[in-house]
């Protein structure tokens, strides 16, 4: 934490990771997950440098998580046997 965060009372932020079967993907999201070639380069990416930029989440019911932002970064991740996403 820095001393700009201490003092102003911000809370550092965390990356952890959660179970891919937690995710539950927001209804009207407007983003298409296709299995087309930008979804195969993204693919490789996560599979040579790994998901760089967690999946934006917030809690729903029962221990689950609704997606905000990274449909395509999760759909990449189970084609390519992912267990576990980073979110902050």
């Amino acid at each position: 934490m820095t001393d700009a965060n201490r003092q102003s009372g911000e809370k550092e932020e965390r990356i952890i990771e959660i179970e891919i079967e937690r995710l539950r993907p927001f209804k009207e999201h407007p983003f298409q997950v296709k299995d087309d070639k930008e979804m195969f380069l993204l693919q490789e990416s996560i599979e040579k440098d790994g998901i760089l930029n967690p999946l934006i989440v917030r809690p729903v019911l029962d221990g689950y998580y609704e997606i905000i932002s990274g449909h395509r970064r999760k759909h990449a991740a189970e084609k390519l046997g992912y267990r576990k996403v980073p979110v902050p």
